[in-house]
């Protein structure tokens, strides 16, 4: 997570976030060590999709959709996020659903230096987020993910666009041909 990657899936929710009485968010997957060193894609309780990155207890960069884009139960939509580690400038975000860019954030707080400062030695939780040092498990999924794919570099778009059409998770960076 220190340089540029892309995270995708394909997620369905069983209960709306919104709908429950807590309205809890909803980890698409996360990492954390501390309150200063976390990395979560989430659901939020108003049933948005939110990118949280923090690193070395300093700038926090929160990049979330416009939009609601989980509106209804039992229907699969293709989630990918970008995070693009510019060197000498801030790390650039973009959210994909269903092929198609809802969100991004290129000025964010999050400096090449705030970047470099996450460390983690907690794993990566499909489906939830550690704890802080790892005592637990929060924000565990209501639904279903299957597909999920982490790439060490930003893809483009028309590889998030080709993941989507496709329904399936392949080898993207692979030369076939075109």
């Amino acid at each position: 997570i220190r340089g540029s990657f892309t995270f995708a899936c394909w997620a369905k929710l069983n209960h709306l976030p919104s709908t429950v009485a807590h309205a809890p968010q909803y980890n698409l997957c996360g990492a954390r060590i501390s309150t200063k060193d976390s990395m979560q894609i989430i659901v939020t309780a108003n049933n948005k999709v939110s990118l949280q990155f923090e690193g070395d207890n300093d700038d926090n960069l929160n990049t979330t959709t416009d939009d609601v884009i989980f509106d209804a139960i039992d229907v699969y939509k293709h989630i990918a996020v970008t995070v693009t580690k510019n060197g000498g400038g801030n790390t650039g975000v973009i959210i994909y659903v269903n092929g198609l860019a809802v969100a991004t954030t290129d000025i964010g707080a999050l400096t090449e230096a705030n970047h470099n400062g996450y460390t983690s030695t907690q794993p990566l939780y499909i489906g939830g987020t550690s704890i802080n040092a790892g005592t637990g498990l929060t924000g565990s999924m209501d639904g279903c993910i299957y597909d999920f794919a982490i790439w060490s570099e930003t893809l483009t778009a028309a590889n998030i666009l080709k993941a989507y059409n496709t329904g399936v998770a392949f080898d993207l960076t692979a030369d076939d041909g075109n």
